[in-house]
């Protein structure tokens, strides 16, 4: 029974990580901050988000100035950011801490280039202010940063990515 619990939450964990993936890709997009923050990013860095070590990570790829959902869940991420436990991984993905807190305090794993771990945590703190209700967000985050555009925008283009209007990258044609 653990077993089948354990493997409930790591997909369950999995599906918020392809919708937080989805975020990235539509903040991306349309945020001048984070383009600015990619700018530092090379060209064709793979960034990947898995719930456990073992488990397969739902990626974004830097092209042409922003990420990219990649479908492909196999690929091996340039950077890979996974959480030390399902509990970690619970506790960012329900707003009930932040990307920053997580890493502060050693509860994800992190895999690449160290120099852009800072800009992906200012990324992350971006797309939280984002994805997550105000409410939740002041409890997250320090400072409030500054929407460069419409909550409702980026929820409609995660949802239209989910419902597959937006297909994602195939890393074949990267």
């Amino acid at each position: 029974m653990k077993k089948l619990l354990y493997k409930a939450g790591t997909v369950f964990s999995q599906l918020i990580l392809d919708i937080v993936c989805q975020g990235i890709d539509a903040v991306s997009k349309y945020d001048r901050v984070v383009q600015r923050e990619l700018s530092g990013f090379p060209e064709n860095t793979i960034m990947g988000f898995s719930a456990v070590m073992d488990g397969k990570p739902s990626c974004v790829i830097k092209k042409n100035g922003a990420f990219h959902k990649v479908k492909d869940h196999t690929i091996q991420p340039d950077i890979l950011i996974s959480f030390k436990s399902l509990k970690a991984a619970y506790a960012v993905l329900l707003g009930i801490d932040s990307v920053k807190t997580a890493y502060l305090n050693y509860r994800l794993y992190y895999k690449g280039d160290l120099m852009l771990s800072a800009a992906i945590l200012r990324i992350m703190d971006r797309v939280e202010s984002y994805l997550f209700p105000d409410f939740i967000m002041k409890r997250l985050l320090s400072m409030k940063p500054v929407r460069q555009v419409s909550k409702i925008l980026i929820y409609g283009t995660v949802i239209s990515s989910l419902l597959g209007f937006n297909k994602g990258v195939s890393y074949e044609n990267t």
